[in-house]
């Protein structure tokens, strides 16, 4: 699909105030062998979830 042919989702405008109530929640952690630990980011919503996986955090970047 392409991005002319992509259309609006009225689901996500939810009930009028164009607001949708959500929470985030993280899953299916690991700390991999050079320390950095790999995670999935999870946006869970009233129509249904986002998830963003192979997520990496290096503590040693601060």
């Amino acid at each position: 699909m392409s991005k002319e042919e992509w259309q609006v989702d009225s689901r996500l405008l939810g009930t009028g105030n164009g607001q949708l109530k959500a929470c985030f929640d993280f899953g299916s952690r690991k700390i991999l062998d050079d320390g950095k630990l790999r995670f999935e980011f999870i946006v869970r919503t009233e129509i249904g979830d986002i998830t963003y996986r192979g997520l990496k955090y290096d503590p040693a970047c601060r």
